[in-house]
């Protein structure tokens, strides 16, 4: 018998729910997507004038960048933000220290 047999089941298992999960396949989504027409993927204005009205309203850099995930935290900074969203300290003390890690 296969050893690995108990975390294949395993595995299947959760798979399996989440193939069916309608917390992943949602019918409204999948009822819009199948509403999509070739109109659909065709933007009204081309992409200098798109570009110019966003550096207008958002007035980005020419370089902007964004952070996809978490900054690495220490067990200081841990301890402060599990304090502040817990309200055992206030927004001022938690601004407070923030800067001083």
């Amino acid at each position: 018998m296969n050893e690995n047999i108990d975390d294949i089941t395993l595995y299947s298992a959760a798979a399996l729910a989440r193939k069916v999960s309608h917390k992943i396949h949602k019918v409204a989504v999948q009822t819009l997507i199948n509403q999509l027409n070739g109109r659909d993927y065709h933007r009204a204005e081309n992409f200098v004038t798109r570009k110019a009205i966003q550096q207008k309203i958002l007035n980005l850099p020419l370089y902007p960048t964004t952070t996809t995930g978490s900054f690495p935290q220490t067990g200081d900074i841990r301890v402060i933000r599990a304090k502040w969203r817990r309200q055992e300290i206030t927004d001022a003390e938690y601004k407070a220290y923030i800067p001083l890690i």
